[in-house]
């Protein structure tokens, strides 16, 4: 591992322990279901897709839910995600050259298509309460996607669904009522080695904000 990345996690697990030590132990013993509203940015990383659809991002919303199953901030932690985009589809030509007996390739591009995408992560959350009003957010799993890409007017196009990757993310909550706080998160979805073996990517990375409610407990 290289001595730079090593001194990275070092000084992170540092800062880790000195925040946890600053943590409010009541506040942290709080175990309390919770759902959220997001909308952000969600930067795909399939290949070509700012070519395709004129923009290197998509809006993004979502729903989130978390279900406390120890008394030390661990939530069982699920969130479902939708984003779509119209664009202009790219194809790719290929001609022989007599001359050189080798085939060219060029790519025209006309037409309109539409691109339509779930995403749902399931996985575990870890809030890190601090001084009772501020939280860290530390959540990974892994991911189910549903994406349709169809071209208008034409029978091509690609419908997939499944598991495909997973996702890690980290993200700072701000207590603003007693029930409700707001919060910003940023979360990388990865796509498994093999869909990307066959040039398939549906991951990329989440940039949201976002509102987030506490159920009481009784």
């Amino acid at each position: 591992m290289p001595i730079r990345k090593c001194i990275k996690i070092f000084l992170f697990l540092i800062i880790l322990v000195q925040i946890q030590s600053n943590c409010d132990a009541q506040e942290s013993s709080r175990r309390e279901v919770f759902i959220s509203a997001n909308t952000g940015l969600f930067f795909p990383s399939a290949s070509d897709f700012n070519k395709v659809y004129h923009s290197p991002c998509a809006f993004i919303n979502g729903i989130s839910m978390g279900v406390p199953f120890t008394n030390s901030g661990v939530y069982f932690y699920i969130k479902a995600m939708y984003f779509q985009k119209s664009g202009t589809p790219i194809t790719y030509h290929f001609e022989y050259d007599d001359i050189t007996g080798k085939y060219n390739r060029y790519i025209t591009q006309e037409g309109k298509v539409d691109y339509k995408q779930w995403l749902g992560n399931i996985g575990i959350q870890y809030n890190l309460i601090y001084k009772s009003s501020n939280t860290f957010l530390f959540n990974g799993g892994v991911i189910l996607t549903k994406a349709s890409e169809k071209i208008k007017n034409s029978d091509a196009g690609v419908d997939a669904k499944g598991l495909s990757g997973y996702f890690l993310g980290a993200g700072y909550e701000r207590k603003i009522l007693d029930r409700f706080s707001i919060f910003s998160e940023i979360q990388y979805n990865f796509n498994f080695p093999k869909l990307k073996t066959f040039s398939i990517d549906y991951g990329g990375v989440n940039f949201n904000v976002g509102i987030r409610y506490y159920f009481s407990q009784k």
